[in-house]
Parts: structure tokens; sequence; C-alpha cells
């Protein structure tokens, strides 16, 4: 596959390293739980990973890479992406909500906020870089219908 950028470290494995830090944290803090909420806090889990078990699976299906590296062969906008255009981090933002809620402690509630920054900032801005380079105007139009994390817009008038 032909790459469109370097990452030192690709979204999956920064989940890794951000709940390393914060249980290295937790645990030099011996942080105590501020809010918890375990039954949530699981449910969210279950639907994070169902929800990237899904998006991988319509990638797939296209024939299209997944990696954030890798160029695009299609744009991919039904299944999940029919709701958000970023539907794998926003299960991974939503994973470490899942994550927080179980633990409690304010080292992993910063996570998802700071996760969602990163990928905004750095693997967001770029992909839509790509999209926008590799399919135009049909790329726009996705945008301008389809809210980055969640939500379907309503159409403009013209």
């Amino acid at each position: 596959m032909k790459r469109t950028g370097r990452f030192l470290v690709l979204p999956p494995r920064l989940v890794l390293l951000l709940l390393g830090g914060a249980g290295i944290a937790h645990w030099a803090l011996d942080a105590q739980p501020i809010l918890r909420h375990v039954l949530a806090g699981a449910l969210l889990i279950v639907l994070a990973v169902v929800l990237n078990i899904w998006a991988d699976r319509v990638f797939k299906a296209a024939h299209t890479p997944v990696r954030p590296d890798e160029l695009p062969i299609r744009l991919v906008t039904r299944g999940p992406f029919a709701w958000s255009r970023n539907p794998m981090y926003l299960g991974l933002i939503l994973l470490l909500l899942g994550v927080a809620m179980v633990v409690g402690t304010v080292p992993f509630w910063l996570l998802p906020m700071l996760l969602w920054l990163l990928l905004a900032r750095v693997f967001v801005r770029h992909e839509e870089r790509v999209l926008r380079d590799q399919f135009g105007e049909q790329f726009d139009t996705y945008c301008r219908t389809m809210n980055r994390w969640f939500g379907v817009r309503r159409r403009q008038p013209q």
C-alpha cells in the first residue's frame, strides 16, 4: 500500500500508551475514584468494540485500507460511516470513556479528552487532507452532510 504519511504511533497503540500512562499515574498518585459507574462503563466498552469491529469490516468489504497512513481506494459512507465520518476514532474515545467510568479516577477521566484532542489535531486533519485530495467534491459533499464525530447534518438548501 502507498503511504500517505508517517506516524510515530497509530491510534490503537496510542490508546494503549494512554491507558498505561493513566495506570502509572493512578498507582503513583494512589488515586481514589471520584465518579464511577461500572455497568455503564462496561456497556460503553462493549459498544466501542462493536463499533470498531463493524467499521473495520465495512472498510475491508470495500477493499480500502483501514490504516490512517495508507492511501484510501474508496470513500466509505455506509454502515457506521453513515452516522459519523470517524466511527473508529469515536469508538476509541468511547472505549476510554468506558474505562474511565469503570475505574473512576482523575487520570482515567482525562484520557477521552486527551485522545480526542490528539485524534482531531493529528490524525483527522491528515486524513481529511488525503481524502479531499483523493476524492475531491465527493468528499466535500460527504462532509457537508455528515458530522465529523456523530450525526447526520441537515441538507443545506441550494
